[in-house]
């Protein structure tokens, strides 16, 4: 069977957390999510990056943090 990609895992794991997509994205690279917590926004790269902040040059990087978190979204 074959495996999601760290994208969908982030996405699929953003949206079952409760953040909506915010669609078209202030971003070509980036996916935008609401972040309902804080009041700003989750990015989503292409290769599945988490970044977290206002914009993508000014957020800070969460994919570890995120990944850790949500272990049975990104099985090794």
């Amino acid at each position: 069977m074959k495996q999601d990609t760290r994208t969908q895992q982030a996405v699929q794991a953003l949206l079952n957390q409760g953040e909506t997509e915010v669609v078209p994205s202030r971003s070509a690279k980036y996916r935008q999510f609401t972040r309902t917590s804080q009041g700003d926004f989750y990015w989503v790269g292409r290769c599945g990056a988490v970044r977290a902040g206002k914009s993508p040059s000014s957020s800070r990087s969460v994919t570890y943090k995120f990944q850790e978190d949500y272990k049975g979204y990104f099985p090794r």
